[in-house]
């Protein structure tokens, strides 16, 4: 238990030194906030952020998904050629029978046979 609590205060110890020298000595002027915020509003200002693409391609994607979406609703609602077969399947005999003497006969003789009921 020992041995892995020095190995990892080691470890540590390498890591700030190597930390501390990629830094170097830093001594802090009265110009160093005023430094920092330039170097904030400078990324803040350039042209090729990802926010900037963002803000620009935003509305762009809002219609597409919108356009998207009414395309998805109009196939769901326009009947499709399978709702036409499975109509035709679910017909019956009896239905199709029906409707093929009703081309045959006149219309007229339909309508009074539907009122003598």
């Amino acid at each position: 238990m020992k041995r892995l609590q020095t190995d990892r205060e080691e470890f540590l110890s390498r890591l700030f030194a190597t930390y501390k020298n990629l830094l170097g000595d830093f001594e802090p002027t009265p110009a160093f906030i005023p430094m920092v915020w330039r170097r904030i509003e400078a990324r803040r200002n350039e042209r090729d952020s990802w926010a900037n693409y963002l803000v620009a391609w935003s509305p762009r994607l809002a219609f597409t998904s919108v356009a998207a979406a009414l395309l998805l609703i109009a196939s769901l609602w326009l009947p499709s050629e399978s709702d036409r077969e499975a109509a035709l399947i679910n017909t019956t005999y009896v239905d199709v029978l029906t409707a093929s003497s009703m081309d045959e006969q006149d219309g007229a003789l339909w309508a009074l046979a539907a009122n003598r009921r």
